[in-house]
């Protein structure tokens, strides 16, 4: 299932669209640790974007440090698969600033509006965890 923001005249007759519930949608979206859907303009401020993957197995996941924390702060990912990890720091005001995957030896800067990979290689099914470099924002990355 894909998600997708449009604007209203975008609409075209048989398309299923979120008219109530939204909040439950978002919540199950970072729950499953789903990327936050594309907006249709252009976002106010351009991230380059990481170099294209060389095989089509890697997955992605995205990791958006905010003034509410870490969104999401449960990222699922496939077992037995790379996967590339992009972390976007939006702000300042946070410790924020670097991240850290002690299990995998990763310790990383995030400049602010810059996406940050990290690849992680395949894993066999287990829980990882990361934060930032002081230890106060924490989530969970969730291999199955």
């Amino acid at each position: 299932m894909t998600f997708q923001v449009i604007r209203g005249d975008q609409v075209r007759a048989g398309d299923r669209v979120v008219t109530t519930g939204s909040f439950a949608l978002r919540a199950e979206r970072e729950r499953l640790g789903w990327p936050p859907p594309m907006p249709a303009v252009a976002p106010a401020i351009a991230v380059p974007t990481p170099p294209a993957a060389s095989a089509s197995s890697v997955a992605v996941r995205v990791v958006e440090i905010t003034a509410a924390g870490l969104v999401p702060a449960r990222v699922t990912v496939p077992a037995n698969q790379p996967v590339d990890l992009v972390f976007i720091r939006r702000v300042d005001d946070t410790c924020g600033t670097q991240v850290e995957i002690p299990d995998l030896k990763v310790q990383r800067d995030l400049p602010r509006d810059e996406r940050v990979t990290i690849r992680l290689p395949p894993q066999s099914p287990r829980d990882l965890s990361f934060s930032c470099g002081m230890d106060m924002l924490k989530g969970v990355i969730i291999v199955r």
